[in-house]
């Protein structure tokens, strides 16, 4: 097979990937955090029952 990736496109791949990998891991992205985008969709504080918070409300 023939190459076709030079020498910076090779650098940035090899610094880039694993970047990419360690914030899909760890679920956090400066760069999403820098431009103020949040696509996770779990469980946010208004999600969570607080114990206490629904006493006396029939379930």
């Amino acid at each position: 097979m023939q190459k076709n990736v030079g020498g910076y496109d090779r650098i940035a791949r090899l610094v880039v990937g694993p970047l990419l990998a360690v914030t899909g891991i760890t679920q956090k992205c400066p760069l999403n955090r820098a431009l103020g985008i949040d696509t996770y969709r779990g469980e946010t504080e208004t999600d969570v029952e607080t114990p206490g918070r629904d006493a006396g409300r029939p379930s």
